[in-house]
């Protein structure tokens, strides 16, 4: 995650997308529309049951304080998150225990875009105390499932080189590093650069 050009390029996304919509009326890719509560899918793993749903806008306090509390050693991402997610400039998903929010992920806008892009994993989120339930995998897969029904062949994601609980987590879902980054946080670290192939 970065806040350098990213923002500005998923906001002119959305610039041109009103635009569009304003001369041939609103398409709606299913499961990108927040601010519609859309069908919940149930998951369970290791004991823990849990639910899956589109993000909408009661979500953004959730998701700039869990950014918080994760992602504050590598810069202000509950600002930058928060941003993007008010801004609608991500594709949202979040799981839910008892009712209660237990993780989100955000996932590069991919209206817009062509089936040969790579869609961009912008941040993956779950509670400290529910970490190693499933709710992670679960998450990256619902986000997977929606872009391979639009046709996306592939997932990019930056993590830090030193945060070797992160990266085993994602080599378990298939990704595999292609690059590092020096100095890829707004603090200072460097990062990897991890790819999935989806089909």
């Amino acid at each position: 995650m970065s806040n350098r050009g990213r923002f500005g390029k998923y906001g002119e996304i959305k610039r041109r997308e009103r635009l569009a919509l304003s001369v041939r009326g609103p398409a709606k890719p299913p499961g990108l529309c927040r601010g519609e509560r859309s069908r919940q899918n149930r998951a369970s793993t290791r004991g823990i049951h849990f639910k899956l749903r589109q993000g909408f806008s009661a979500d953004r306090v959730f998701v700039r304080t869990l950014s918080r509390k994760v992602f504050s050693a590598y810069g202000p991402y509950d600002e930058i998150l928060g941003q993007w997610f008010d801004a609608e400039a991500c594709l949202s998903f979040v799981a839910l225990k008892r009712g209660s929010r237990a993780g989100f992920i955000l996932v590069g806008d991919p209206r817009g875009l062509t089936s040969e892009t790579d869609v961009e994993v912008l941040a993956i989120a779950v509670e400290p105390a529910l970490h190693r339930s499933g709710v992670g995998s679960a998450l990256l897969k619902r986000a997977e499932q929606t872009l391979r029904t639009l046709g996306f062949r592939s997932l990019l994601l930056h993590t830090a080189v030193e945060n070797s609980q992160a990266i085993g987590f994602f080599k378990s879902q298939g990704f595999f590093p292609i690059e590092s980054k020096t100095r890829f946080y707004p603090l200072g670290q460097d990062a990897f650069t991890m790819k999935k192939t989806l089909f």
